[in-house]
This record gives structure tokens, sequence and C-alpha cells, in this order.
């Protein structure tokens, strides 16, 4: 079945701020959704970061 809602995150350089906002994305009461994060080359470490939520999931 496909999610109600699909919210997608553009991810450049937010390690300090993805996981404030993944917290919040995922506290949400609206439980079909799917998140999308696009990370676009970002030099910091977002990437790790994201790797990491995706290990939750």
């Amino acid at each position: 079945m496909p999610p109600d809602v699909s919210i997608i995150v553009p991810c450049y350089n937010v390690a300090a701020y993805i996981d404030v906002c993944l917290e919040s994305l995922t506290r949400q009461t609206l439980r079909s959704i799917e998140i999308i994060c696009i990370n676009d080359g970002s030099t910091d470490n977002t990437w790790n970061c994201l790797l990491r939520w995706q290990g939750e999931g």
C-alpha cells in the first residue's frame, strides 16, 4: 500500500540539523509516510547521518 504522504528533504551540508529535522518528521501523528532525503554531494557528515537514520528505519 503506498504511503499517504511523501516528504522530500533536501540535504546539503546539514549534518548539524538533520537529526532534529528527521526526529520531528518521524514524530508526526500520521503514520503512513515516507521520508525521502536527497543528499546532493554534501562535504560534511550529512551522508553518515543519513546512513545512520536509514538503519533505524
